[in-house]
């Protein structure tokens, strides 16, 4: 599974040959992960049993929250990704390698997947919502 996770981060190819190969042998791509579903869960959690106003149902303001689901994730992904390449390097103190495009491409992606998993937890928890059950569809 872990592994399966690690390459839906460099499903576009578009990640470097060196980055590629400390994505497969780092575990950050699986935290990351799991943690831009919880973030996820968290936000559609918080739209639709929290926030559930009249006012609230509206489809822009399920979008501000995919965005800001979607940046949140983004942000997370390179700060998580960085933090641990570096601190990898530094513990074998070979020089840090510069990977600030593949962390950006890698962003880009996590990205997607905090907005893909808002869609899906929002297909799977809005039925009880009082106020919010037909938003997004």
């Amino acid at each position: 599974m872990g592994q399966s996770i690690k390459l839906l981060y460099d499903i576009f190819k578009i990640n470097s040959e060196p980055f590629y190969k400390d994505l497969l042998r780092l575990d950050f791509a699986i935290w990351v992960f799991i943690i831009t579903g919880i973030v996820s869960l968290l936000f559609v959690v918080l739209y639709y049993y929290v926030v559930d106003r009249p006012k609230t149902a509206k489809l822009t303001i399920w979008s501000l929250f995919l965005l800001v689901v979607s940046i949140i994730s983004a942000i997370s992904a390179y700060m998580i990704a960085s933090n641990t390449i570096i601190d990898d390097y530094l513990s074998i103190s070979p020089p840090v390698p510069e990977y600030s495009q593949d962390l950006i491409y890698f962003s880009l992606i996590n990205f997607l997947f905090g907005a893909l998993f808002f869609l899906i937890w929002s297909s799977l928890l809005k039925w009880k919502s009082s106020n919010s059950s037909h938003i997004p569809f």
